[in-house]
């Protein structure tokens, strides 16, 4: 019924149907991997579509309802392949709002889950963002790892920031 019981399912093969409606919070340009993050009150998750079984355009905000696929992971992050497209989005013009929390709090419960994080800094910040690359980061309540974006992220090749930062991610 929802992405935090679909989460608890086995990596074995066994299809599951999402029932309810979870909204696109992103979609990768250029369909690499046809790849796109949804999100409902419960969790997220990461829709890898590399079959390109979704025919149809999904935008940031949109509804989905009905999608059905099997569970894996790829580099410990759990994944949702389709196997059947879900038709036309269920809603559009979602608003989503990140949840709030420190890099302390995070789990990997909130993988793939839209953020805000407050007063974050970089540990010896020097030269420019690179895509897929772990940079130590610290905020008031703990310590972790910024992990930097696909090369289609608009802050790569910008400076990585001296001051401290609020992060939606």
């Amino acid at each position: 019924p929802n992405i935090v019981t679909l989460r608890a399912g086995l990596q074995n093969g066994t299809l599951y149907r999402l029932t309810g409606e979870a909204v696109v919070t992103y979609q990768r340009p250029d369909g690499r991997r046809n790849q796109m993050y949804i999100q409902d009150a419960t969790a997220a998750i990461l829709v890898d579509d590399l079959a390109t079984t979704v025919t149809n355009d999904f935008n940031i905000g949109d509804g989905v309802t009905g999608l059905t696929g099997t569970l894996t992971a790829y580099s410990n992050m759990l994944q949702f392949v389709p196997f059947s497209d879900p038709g036309l989005p269920t809603s559009t013009g979602n608003t989503i709002v990140p949840e709030v929390k420190t890099l302390a709090a995070l789990t990997s419960a909130d993988q793939a889950k839209l953020v805000y994080i407050s007063q974050v800094t970089h540990v010896s910040p020097s030269g420019n963002y690179t895509a897929s690359v772990n940079y130590s980061v610290t905020d008031p309540r703990g310590s972790g790892q910024f992990r930097t974006g696909f090369d289609e992220a608009d802050y790569i090749g910008t400076p990585i920031p001296t001051a401290p930062q609020n992060y939606i991610a």
